[in-house]
């Protein structure tokens, strides 16, 4: 593959706008935390739709899909995790802008209003387009085994959950400087995408 077809690629060019958007928001833009904690939170909630249909092509395919209630319980725990990540990511806000949760709720009603009603939309559609390329033109979901492609993504949010629980206790108890919040998030994000999310996709492949 050519430099070319690496640059163009929408996958990475998706993965680039999660990684350079924030830092062009706040250094330039003059985001604040809690808008770039929002965008986050869109963006999580979005991988979680877009896996959502992913998985559903990929158990239509399988040659032994798996079961409903199986389907519904994993999903139903994604849900939670999400909402869990919602919950300490709101209780990080207000510990760091020393603020109650109606001042925050105020902030985020503010947050959208002024950028995020653009910005969910965008968010979305760039995650449709990603898929349709890297996902369902291509058929990759003949490639994988609906149960683990479905239990590796309940793995997989849970250890987000947990280290996400660790970064917020570590920034929180020894009082990290705003400035230094995004860069870190940022190479922990990298460092999870590279090792444990690579992992789980290649155990998900049909072997």
């Amino acid at each position: 593959m050519s430099r070319a077809d690496v640059i163009r690629n929408p996958f990475l060019q998706q993965y680039l706008l999660e990684l350079l958007l924030p830092v062009v928001g706040y250094y330039l833009l003059d985001w604040s935390i809690v808008i770039i904690s929002l965008y986050y939170l869109i963006d999580f909630l979005a991988t979680l739709v877009m896996f959502v249909r992913r998985f559903f092509a990929v158990n239509k395919n399988a040659k032994q899909s798996v079961l409903s209630i199986t389907i519904i319980a994993v999903i139903g725990l994604l849900a939670l995790i999400y909402f869990g990540v919602v919950s300490i990511s709101f209780y990080f806000l207000m510990s760091i802008g020393k603020q109650e949760f109606n001042g925050l709720m105020h902030e985020v009603s503010e947050a959208f209003f002024g950028e995020l009603w653009i910005l969910i939309p965008l968010v979305f559609v760039a995650s449709v387009f990603k898929d349709r390329l890297t996902f369902f033109v291509p058929r990759r979901f003949l490639l994988y085994n609906p149960n683990r492609f479905l239990w590796g993504e309940l793995i997989l949010n849970s250890a987000f959950f947990f280290l996400l629980v660790v970064f917020i206790y570590g920034t929180l108890r020894y009082s990290v400087s705003t400035g230094l919040l995004i860069p870190l998030f940022l190479i922990g994000k990298i460092g999870f995408d590279l090792t444990l999310r690579i992992k789980i996709r290649s155990w998900s492949l049909n072997h």
